[in-house]
């Protein structure tokens, strides 16, 4: 699938990171992308700013093994919302339904003008989108039940957003071959590093540094 394997050092990184977060927002509720979260010894802190939607609340069975913690969901408040919504300065998740009931892709533009799509597992693969081309049949109906003409009318709005703007860089979920290439380019660093926000008295916080992005390994 094109995962890399498990870097117990770069976990320990994300693990330690996840609690002084501002914002914690994941593209679908399937335990590679929410599980992290869920199973964090300091949940009663990251929930607080986990903004978990509604979709992805809704269907906890999505991230099987993985369960919430233990009486934990009494009490939480999802993060509702509909269509687009910005959540930091630069940064928007959009309701996407179509892998996942909870699907959502997230647009990150950074202070000097470079934009991110992340598209989640709708686009797991670079080739996805740019051949409009899903999952095989196994996997998307009978294994993940996706809504396949959902999973490809979000393909060719990923390919045609690039068209309209070349520069936008389109992010796949599980294609280390592609995040190969970005790093190689220059739009990403390996490793994964907290910095503090520079820009006091906003709220939230801005972080303008001209930095590739930075993704965990």
């Amino acid at each position: 699938m094109g995962v890399y394997k498990l870097d117990p050092r770069a976990q320990t990184r994300i693990v330690a990171a996840l609690p002084s977060a501002r914002v914690i927002v994941v593209t679908h509720e399937h335990l590679d992308h929410i599980g992290g979260v869920l199973t964090s010894a300091d949940w009663p802190r990251i929930s607080q700013k986990a903004l978990i939607t509604r979709e992805q609340f809704d269907h906890p069975e999505e991230a099987n093994p993985v369960v919430w913690p233990s009486g934990s969901r009494p009490g939480f408040k999802p993060h509702d919302y509909e269509g687009v919504k910005g959540i930091a300065p630069g940064v928007a998740v959009m309701k996407a339904a179509s892998h996942t009931p909870g699907s959502q892709i997230i647009f990150a533009q950074l202070a000097d003008g470079r934009e991110f799509l992340f598209m989640g597992d709708i686009s797991s693969m670079d080739r996805n989108w740019r051949e409009t081309r899903a999952r095989s049949r196994l996997i998307g109906d009978v294994i993940l039940n996706e809504e396949r003409s959902a999973v490809f009318g979000w393909l060719k709005a990923f390919k045609a957003a690039s068209q309209a703007n070349p520069k936008l860089i389109m992010v796949p979920s599980h294609d280390s071959g592609r995040i190969d290439a970005m790093v190689a380019e220059g739009r990403f660093t390996r490793g994964f590093k907290a910095e503090a926000a520079p820009c006091a008295g906003v709220n939230p916080p801005c972080a303008p540094s001209p930095k590739p992005a930075i993704i965990p390994r």
